[in-house]
């Protein structure tokens, strides 16, 4: 039962070493591709760990935005607070959420490629005009807004703002402007680093560990199941030790019994020996009486019967009994062969 479990241990050794060794090679592969990247592109990933964060952070700045333009944006409509409310929520998304994309589009700015660096300003002053722009028509609309005209405060705003671009005229209209512009900036940076600023880079990183992260965790699962499989093992063997330990327990008595049985085996023998003889000088001695002759030598010698051997002492012999010492090291030897193997499943230091 040793040699079988010590072997059962072994084939699962093996097959769990194939399969964190396959999830090795992924994550080398990976590795690699990092490496390669690292090469052509002359720097070091600096993956950003804190996307979702950064996700909800550009929903804090809508909010915020919207709650300070709404009662801003209020006075002219007919709606009042709750108008002005939705009306700025609306702009305030319109304005951090394309701020955030462009920033997110921007990585480009850092690429050591000329055409990507291109690329890269392109976007940069097209959000720079999309901010600027934006930004001053919805301050024109709040101008047109407290104005003479508020149901036509859009058609007055674009004309204004065609006309008399930098023109603004309230105070508040301009608080508006200064807020747009720092939400939109703020937004940008958020969306800047939402992943690693070099392009392509967060992919590849990310890739990494996933890799690693999936090695981990088939490591952790072929850890488990070698364990769970030494202790059904190790119970198994401490049961089989403990009812070896009940019999040997009882041994002594069973061959003492066994010894008084074989000494009576000998001593019932003996008997028949001794009765065989009496028969025999009975009949001698009638041989002799009714003979006419004298008797021949051997009548005088007594019987002489060849015993088989005692079948119950033979089997006296426990010598090749194991000792309880060698048996009760089993679970320590199991033990072992699992810490082998633990110790031979593959490591991402080697990489």
């Amino acid at each position: 039962m040793l040699e079988e479990s010590l072997t059962d241990l072994r084939t699962q050794a093996r097959v769990s070493h194939d399969e964190v060794f396959l999830r090795r090679e992924s994550a080398q592969r990976c590795k690699q591709e990092i490496n390669d990247f690292r090469n052509e592109n002359g720097r070091d990933p600096r993956p950003n760990k804190t996307r979702h964060p950064r996700v909800f952070a550009l929903l804090g700045l809508i909010t915020i935005e919207g709650f300070f333009n709404g009662s801003i944006l209020s006075r002219g409509l007919e709606g009042g607070l709750i108008a002005g409310w939705v009306l700025a929520i609306c702009l305030a998304a319109m304005n951090t959420v394309t701020a955030f994309l462009f920033g997110w589009m921007s990585h480009n700015l850092v690429h050591i490629k000329l055409l990507r660096k291109l690329g890269g300003s392109l976007v940069l002053v097209g959000w720079i005009g999309w901010m600027v722009g934006f930004n001053l028509g919805v301050a024109h609309y709040r101008d047109a807004l407290g104005g003479q005209d508020p149901d036509n405060a859009g058609i007055i705003a674009l004309e204004d703002l065609r006309t008399h671009l930098l023109s603004i005229h309230d105070f508040q209209s301009t608080m508006l402007l200064a807020l747009g512009i720092l939400f939109s900036v703020l937004a940008f940076y958020d969306g800047f680093g939402m992943d690693d600023p070099y392009p392509g880079y967060g992919a590849v990183s990310r890739k990494w560990e996933e890799a690693c992260e999936e090695f981990q965790q088939v490591k952790k699962g072929e850890v488990s199941t070698l364990g769970v499989l030494k202790d059904q093992k190790i119970s198994r063997l401490r049961g089989e030790i403990d009812y070896l330990a009940n019999m040997y327990s009882r041994l002594p008595d069973e061959l003492q019994r066994r010894r008084s049985l074989a000494t009576r085996w000998e001593h019932d023998m003996e008997r028949l020996q001794r009765a065989a003889n009496t028969m025999v000088a009975t009949y001698r001695e009638a041989n002799r009486r009714a003979r006419s002759s004298p008797a021949p030598a051997h009548f005088g010698l007594p019987v002489s019967m060849a015993l088989p051997d005692n079948p119950v002492r033979e089997n006296l012999d426990n010598g090749n009994r194991p000792s309880l010492e060698v048996i009760s090291d089993a679970p320590t030897r199991i033990t072992r062969e699992y810490e082998a193997a633990i110790n031979g499943l593959p490591t991402l230091e080697e990489l």
